[in-house]
């Protein structure tokens, strides 16, 4: 992916199902942690931040992934199947949208982090429908 980049998670699995340990957050007290739920067919997203770098962790179930870099139009998306779970880290200026096409609710666990002194903000960048 040119847009994006993709992590791999250390998955540890037992009987009781699997745990995963996203990288540590630098400086928690300044990060903006959100988790928000994405019912069938639902849409998050469509934004870009300016100054800050997301990372999203998708929870449930199959998500389609799109993003588009604004400083060359370039647009790509993918197919997350929920099986191998990945970090997917979006840099500033990159526009991003996830939408569930999965039979139930998936979830995505975010966290965005930048300059302390600016407030996360949110650019509505409709890629995605």
């Amino acid at each position: 992916m040119e847009n994006i980049e993709l992590i791999p998670l250390p998955l540890k699995k037992d009987d009781r199902g699997w745990i995963i340990t996203p990288p540590m957050i630098n400086d928690f007290a300044n990060a903006f942690v959100h988790i928000p739920s994405l019912k069938p067919q639902a849409v998050r997203g469509n934004h870009y931040h300016q100054n800050h770098t997301e990372a999203v962790v998708i929870l449930g179930g199959k998500c389609l992934v799109a993003t588009k870099n604004r400083e060359n139009d370039h647009y790509e998306e993918f197919i997350y199947d929920g099986i191998i779970k990945q970090l997917i880290v979006i840099k500033p200026n990159i526009s991003h949208a996830f939408k569930n096409i999965f039979f139930r609710s998936i979830y995505l666990f975010c966290y965005a982090q930048g300059p302390k002194d600016l407030q996360v903000t949110s650019i509505g960048d409709p890629i995605l429908k």
